[in-house]
């Protein structure tokens, strides 16, 4: 009696996969999915400092170490979105890639070059996660608790791959050019993280679409004026309230270069029905950000709308109330500012400073100062003047009297705005203020409407 062997399996010709690491698979899924929900957190505090101004977060626990300083800085956006956005798309990614490979099947037929791709992800995480670190401690001087776990989520990422690389408990190539070799177990794989970087773009760009389509703050239609359920539901125009607060505060504003210490620099009729203060530090990106919005309110409703600029630099060097120098400029482009005023010139600086911040250095100041037309002993002149330096004191003591902690503050009609900064908001505003004011009096009923068909550029000084 003949020994039989048994027959092979159907396709056992064809070469099998190789086994993928679980565990490594396992460790890079558990810390991206850490990743993921750090990045969220980050997206929603990065809205609400925007919305705000200021967050009560846990994550500020000093000036060195405040999640506030970072989401305020021109670095935290990337293309129009905040860097939580990219962290998120790029942590999914990781999960996406790692979770094709995770079945005894994989869900690709081109599991080397996932493989391969993922790995890649984990050291461009490390790289960035350097470069951003550098960034905070040499530009920003600040640092943020959830970017720092970024950070350590990235390394561990970076380390994990290393150890089983080295242990050589995962082997891929991550060569962008290698021929196919005819048998080999990655038959029909080339092994090129190709593949795989194709498949994290793409999770990325669907991660992008959905914060644009699902989570990027918008005002709603029906908050303004020409909406139907606007002008039909005073329901609708007191919601907007709330994006000012109860408390209506008593800020003066001086209108006569001759009286107290000089007067607020301003925008718009002094008899204008609705009245918007700024407080603002020339350093702040937060302040360059939300400086076109409050003029473009003055351009939009000539009549209607007065903007009123006060100084709030965030330095100990003039502001007592501030624990640090975190802005080491801002006292000197207060001063300048003001001294630019005194000649005619405050919007001119004003847009000068703001359109130029990332040019700021030690003697930037001075040099704005000149370009905008003022001379050396103007300046000089300005720098050595008492009455300068008290305006920018009184405006600081104000400032602290009325609750102002961060820049912008901005104020409308003496209650604190607290609504999402964009033009379209903020108009939505006046609109319910200038609604609610014909309701309260309707002889009013023929206040002025806004000028639509205006541009958004600064207007005239007065």
């Amino acid at each position: 009696m003949s020994q039989q062997s048994n027959p092979p399996a159907q396709g056992a010709s064809a070469p099998s996969r190789p086994a993928l690491p679980k565990h490594y698979l396992l460790w890079v899924i558990a810390l991206s999915s850490l990743g993921v929900v750090v990045s969220i957190y980050s997206i929603w505090h990065h809205h609400q400092y925007w919305l705000l101004g200021a967050t009560d977060a846990a994550c500020n626990i000093n000036a060195q170490l405040s999640c506030d300083r970072i989401a305020g800085s021109a670095y935290s956006e990337l293309a129009g979105l905040p860097l939580g956005v990219w962290g998120l798309g790029f942590f999914v990614a990781i999960v996406v890639l790692a979770a094709t490979l995770l079945p005894k099947r994989p869900l690709t037929n081109h599991s080397g070059s996932h493989l391969a791709a993922l790995v890649l992800l984990t050291y461009l995480g490390v790289m960035v996660s350097l470069g951003l670190a550098v960034l905070s401690t040499v530009v920003i001087g600040a640092y943020c608790i959830t970017c720092v776990m970024v950070y350590a989520l990235n390394v561990s990422l970076g380390i994990v791959s290393t150890y089983y690389l080295v242990t050589k408990q995962v082997s891929c190539s991550l060569a962008w050019s290698k021929a196919p070799q005819s048998g080999s177990a990655e038959s029909g794989d080339s092994s090129t993280p190709w593949s795989g970087c194709l498949t994290a773009a793409v999770v990325v760009l669907v991660v992008f679409a959905g914060y644009y389509n699902f989570a990027k703050p918008k005002p709603e239609p029906s908050q303004f004026a020409d909406h139907p359920q606007f002008s039909q539901q005073k329901t609708q125009r007191a919601a907007m309230e709330n994006n000012l607060e109860a408390k209506v505060m008593d800020i003066k504003v001086h209108r006569s270069p001759y009286g107290e210490l000089g007067e607020d620099y301003r925008v718009g009729p002094d008899n204008a029905p609705i009245t918007v203060v700024e407080f603002i530090d020339f350093e702040c990106p937060a302040c360059a950000r939300a400086a076109p919005l409050a003029k473009g309110l003055a351009k939009l409703y000539p009549e209607s709308v007065t903007v009123v600029v006060k100084n709030f630099p965030l330095s100990s060097a003039c502001n007592p109330h501030v624990g640090s120098n975190m802005h080491p400029y801002a006292c000197e482009l207060a001063i300048m500012s003001r001294c630019a005023g005194a000649y005619g010139l405050f919007w001119s600086y004003h847009d000068l400073a703001f359109g130029q911040q990332a040019l700021l250095k030690a003697g930037r100041p001075q040099q704005w100062a000149k370009d905008v037309g003022l001379t050396e002993e103007q300046i000089s002149g300005c720098l050595a003047s008492e009455d300068l330096a008290s305006k920018i004191q009184a405006d600081v003591a104000e400032a602290h009297a009325l609750g102002v902690n961060a820049t912008p503050t901005v104020f409308i009609n003496g209650r604190k705005y607290i609504g999402l900064r964009s033009l379209d908001t903020m108009a939505a505003m006046v609109d319910t203020l200038l609604l609610l004011s014909e309701d309260t009096n309707p002889a009013s009923s023929d206040a002025p409407s806004p000028a639509s068909t205006a541009p958004l550029g600064e207007p005239a000084a007065p």
